[in-house]
């Protein structure tokens, strides 16, 4: 296993313990380019195949793979995956239904897209993961403080990529198509493509979003119509085909709107929580047909869910300061269905919105017959019997946003 640190000495240390129980692991060194260190590692190991888990490092893992003679997609098709914009020419060129979009790199060009999209619209960068740095943008915006504020918060967020490029893209009016407000109006197709044969997984529902695009959870598989379903699944089809996807996994999020599903982006990787949720649903082993497409070896048969599995990332309120109130992991063990749950968050902390879905205070899984359950569940968690928080006084807009007090979390290692 080769992973990269994450620079906190305590984190990297129980990474490291954690790794040791399974294998032999090999930190990735800092300053060396992860391709070279691929390549460079493979000379010895004489792998049968590369496979990477985060789209940080995919595209590198790919090309190495390539290069080696291993099954994978051509790098240039990987870079799509990491390119929003890219992706957004292809599927469009391919006449997949995806919004109206313009890249800003500047002010200026910020300017002359909203021109061209129109507004009301969302700003996120090409290069980005998380809805970091994501931010809607209408007529009251003040596009110089929205400019000052993106270049910011995107900088010193270490998962980009530390260019200052942007797509401003159509905000897209969605349609619940569940018609129970406790369900948002996206949806998600999990695939593996293999040789260019596309499998899909699953798709899943989402739960509505935190201000500012922030992920709350997900349900698999979706209680959706079966016509609505079989329509994702066809258009995460012609997405693949279009950016020339050969060998991963892929991760097409949609918004349901009343036009019909719209590609918001495809990712070259499983949707975050999808290998537990599968796991959970359909005793399905995701990493192992993973393995097996890395090393061209056979697939074994799709999941079968025989029941339903949640994944519930609760999220600050974006007006919240700090938490001041924080269950144990064994409190939330105590809801109804949950079968793991974590606390990333400790009372006294400071919140923070613009770090996008890793804002999370908890992760939590549940698992029940019906949908029904998880969603009382979900409801419960996001209770104040759970979490509580002191708030700002007033209302800033984007322009007095100042920097963030808190750093950014330093998680689990990308492996």
């Amino acid at each position: 296993m080769l992973w990269s640190p994450t620079g906190s000495t305590s984190a990297d240390a129980e990474s490291a313990d954690l790794f040791a129980r399974f294998g032999e692991h090999t930190p990735v060194p800092q300053n060396m380019p992860l391709r070279s260190f691929i390549r460079q590692e493979a000379s010895q190991w004489r792998p049968d195949g590369l496979l990477a888990f985060s789209e940080r490092v995919a595209a590198d893992t790919h090309a190495a793979a390539f290069e080696l003679g291993l099954p994978a997609t051509e790098a240039t098709a990987v870079d799509r995956l990491r390119s929003k914009y890219q992706q957004r020419v292809r599927m469009a060129e391919s006449g997949i239904p995806t919004p109206r979009f313009q890249t800003a790199d500047s002010l200026q060009q910020l300017r002359t897209a909203v021109d061209i999209v129109g507004l009301p619209a969302v700003l996120k960068p090409v290069v980005g993961v998380g809805s970091a740095a994501t931010y809607p943008v209408d007529e009251t915006t003040d596009l110089p403080g929205l400019w000052r504020t993106a270049e910011r918060e995107y900088l010193r967020d270490p998962r980009g990529n530390g260019r200052m490029a942007f797509v401003l893209e159509e905000r897209l009016s969605g349609r619940n198509q569940h018609r129970d407000p406790r369900y948002g109006d996206q949806a998600s197709v999990e695939s593996i493509v293999q040789a260019g044969q596309v499998r899909h997984l699953t798709v899943s529902a989402k739960l509505p979003l935190a201000r500012h695009f922030r992920e709350s959870g997900d349900i698999t598989p979706s209680s959706l119509p079966p016509h609505l379903v079989n329509e994702l699944k066809a258009t995460a089809t012609a997405a693949i085909g279009a950016l020339e996807l050969d060998h991963c996994a892929v991760h097409t999020e949609f918004k349901l709107t009343p036009d019909g599903p719209r590609v918001i982006e495809v990712n070259g990787r499983i949707g975050g929580g999808v290998t537990q949720l599968l796991h959970y649903s359909a005793a399905y082993d995701v990493v192992g047909e993973l393995a097996a497409v890395a090393t061209g070896g056979r697939l074994a048969r799709l999941p079968r869910q025989s029941r339903y599995a949640a994944q519930f990332l609760p999220q600050p309120p974006h007006t919240a300061t700090h938490v001041v109130r924080v269950p144990l992991p064994e409190d939330l063990m105590a809801l109804p269905g949950v079968v793991s749950a974590e606390v990333f968050s400790r009372a006294g902390e400071r919140t923070d919105w613009r770090r996008g879905t890793s804002a999370r205070l908890a992760r939590v899984f549940a698992v029940a017959e019906g949908a029904e359950a998880l969603l009382a569940t979900n409801t419960e968690l996001n209770s104040a019997a759970y979490f509580d928080f002191t708030h700002e006084g007033a209302q800033k807009d984007l322009a007095g946003l100042g920097p963030a007090d808190a750093p950014f979390p330093t998680g689990v290692p990308t492996p």
